[in-house]
């Protein structure tokens, strides 16, 4: 996925080899498992649908930018809100499996 992003974001053609590749593991059934909160699984599902889009209608006439939500900034937003609620999140289980 960060390939994805950062080819996009330089205005770079993809393969539909590499689209097929890149949708393949971005898919939404390896990452369900991620988050534990139904509402952070949620907007990850989201993010995750809308970066899928601009893979697939990606052409390299122009920059795509993808919205970026690091664990620190949803933290640091939640601060500023006074929202003590925690985050419940686990380890990223990162392996491909075919």
């Amino acid at each position: 996925m960060f390939l994805g992003c950062f080819l996009m974001q330089y205005k770079s053609k993809i393969t539909e080899e590499l689209k097929h590749e890149i949708l393949k593991y971005s898919d939404w059934e390896h990452e369900k498992d991620q988050l534990k909160n139904e509402k952070n699984c949620g907007e990850r599902k989201s993010f995750l649908d809308e970066f899928r889009e601009k893979i697939k209608n990606n052409n390299g006439t122009k920059i795509v930018k993808i919205s970026l939500y690091t664990l620190t900034r949803i933290i640091d937003e939640k601060k500023e809100k006074g929202d003590t609620t925690p985050i419940w999140s686990q380890n990223i289980d990162d392996s491909i499996n075919n």
